[in-house]
């Protein structure tokens, strides 16, 4: 089990890196014009404050609960939608068509794992409510109206949302998700304006990439860290 939970880490690890690399190469080789930042900062700033949503709220599976509070009852991997969000805004804003079509090579395979194992990680941990869960809320796409489950009121978990988890503690950290994209928003507006030589703007970009990866790094070493110890 342990080695199952640290395959995840991993994988997570590696996707947040290459989201990572994905907005640096947007930043570095960005086209961007006021339209397409208002339009990529708004798809963006969605993708933020859905993951925050998502994040806030408790996973109890572990527990036997299943977690519908919030976006849950509309889409069962909010948080991997979220991210296909900011990076898609990200882009947009850059307008690099073909770093999307790039991106999506890389990152498509990996939400689609992650969405497939999770589901298959509920089943394990909670039987027969998590196969109706699944049956009557999408996966990827949001439902327009919240899923109306015939599962037990004792077998769920809805108002679970805490500030703290949403914008820090894991696996919420809405945060750094929100710096990341208003710090883009911001970097590319920039650009538009020329208020920087291009040689600064791409080595200052690069820095920061860097340092964001060694966080990264760092960040989920320590996370494993936390669970090894704690045996969560």
């Amino acid at each position: 089990m342990m080695k199952m939970k640290e395959r995840k880490i991993l994988w997570l690890t590696v996707m947040e890196l290459l989201e990572m690399i994905t907005a640096a190469v947007a930043m570095v080789f960005t086209d961007a014009t006021g339209k397409s930042l208002v339009l990529g900062g708004a798809i963006a700033l969605a993708g933020a404050s859905l993951f925050t949503w998502s994040g806030g709220f408790s996973r109890m599976e572990r527990e036997g609960l299943l977690t519908l509070g919030g976006p849950y009852k509309f889409v069962r991997h909010p948080w991997i939608l979220a991210r296909f969000l900011m990076v898609f805004g990200v882009i947009l804003m850059a307008r690099l068509p073909v770093l999307f079509l790039l991106a999506m090579v890389g990152l498509g395979p990996m939400y689609r794992r992650m969405t497939r194992k999770e589901d298959q990680w509920l089943v394990a941990q909670i039987g027969p409510v998590a196969a109706e869960y699944r049956a009557f809320v999408s996966g990827f796409v949001p439902q327009f109206l919240p899923a109306k489950l015939p599962v037990s009121g004792k077998h769920t978990l809805t108002d679970t949302f805490s500030w703290r988890r949403a914008f820090w503690k894991r696996p919420g950290r809405g945060g750094p998700a929100f710096l990341g994209v208003i710090g883009t928003i911001l970097g590319m507006a920039i650009w538009t304006e020329h208020w920087t030589p291009l040689w600064i703007w791409r080595v200052g970009s690069t820095i920061l990439t860097c340092l964001c990866i060694f966080w990264t790094i760092r960040d989920h070493a320590r996370w494993q860290s936390l669970r090894k110890t704690s045996n969560l």
